[in-house]
């Protein structure tokens, strides 16, 4: 096995990696830290899902990633503070990456509910210095306060409230569920103290639920003149009202696609979509 990890051109990518994961998980057990363009992360072996990615491929949505970072870059270039809402954050690879980028001028508010994601997260946070600049909020969104039930999967990143998404996924376990407390948008900004028309950015992934997620946003989008957004559109999870619901919140202002996988020349093209729709948008 060995040999095969140190000559990966000998063997198929699919076979080299499934090789590297379990080399890895013998030398190093569950958790082993990896180094990203500007960061490091501690992933979990026994997660399918992100971190899997992570070790294989050393970024994940590649094309997301790169839009996500150009625009951080360049619409906040004389900005001095940049104020980064992260929903859904996982284990942070999305919420280290303003700081990674901008340095003392972001500030994160990285929101995740899944227990074990969240203790990565923290320890990511710790990881890369950064409990200066990151705020960690332990719960789900929703248009109100309320207890949610997420169905999960042994892929960190498919947890959903939605039954619509949990139901249509295979990688998603019905049988697994937890509880959780899921707080508005409105609330976690006052708990923070930050008012909505000073977000700059709003990154989300929530398999299935962006719709009650932005609804739960709205207000920053009615008060923020420029908005960067990072959001996965899944619309074979949505009602057709809601996929035009969320489309139409985007459009509150002028609209520019800094990055789409697949691509989508405008947002209408969303509609009827069987699969999800990374966007990277500038909103103002």
């Amino acid at each position: 096995m060995l040999r095969a990890i140190k000559n990966p051109e000998r063997v198929p990518p699919y076979v080299y990696n499934h090789l590297k994961l379990a080399y890895l998980q013998y030398v190093y057990g569950r958790y082993y830290t990896v180094n990203l363009e500007g960061f490091q992360m501690t992933v979990d072996l026994q997660d399918s899902g992100v971190s899997h990615q992570l070790v294989r491929n050393g970024l994940r949505e590649p094309q997301t990633t790169e839009g996500y970072r150009w625009a951080l870059e360049t619409k906040f270039s004389d900005q001095e503070e940049v104020t980064v809402l992260d929903i859904g954050a996982n284990i942070g690879y999305y919420a280290l990456q303003p700081v990674a980028i901008l340095g003392d001028r972001a500030r994160v508010v990285a929101i995740e509910p899944v227990p074990s994601n969240v203790e990565l997260l923290r320890e990511n946070v710790l990881l890369n210095g950064y409990e200066d600049n990151i705020t960690v909020v332990e719960a789900a969104v929703a248009t109100k306060d309320t207890k949610l039930n997420l169905y999960g999967s042994s892929y960190s990143n498919l947890f959903t409230p939605s039954e619509q998404a949990a139901e249509r996924n295979e990688l998603v376990d019905t049988t697994n569920v937890i509880g959780v407390q899921a707080k508005s948008v409105e609330h976690i900004l006052e708990e923070v103290n930050i008012a909505p028309s000073n977000v700059d950015v709003i990154r989300l992934d929530v398999d299935g639920f962006e719709h009650e997620i932005l609804e739960s946003a709205r207000v920053i989008f009615e008060e923020s003149s420029e908005l960067l957004v990072n959001v996965e559109i899944h619309p074979p999870y949505l009602t057709t009202d809601e996929l035009a619901s969320v489309i139409d919140l985007f459009s509150t202002g002028s609209v520019e696609i800094i990055s789409s996988s697949p691509a989508v020349d405008d947002l209408a093209a969303c509609h009827g979509r069987d699969h999800a729709i990374e966007l990277v948008l500038w909103i103002d």
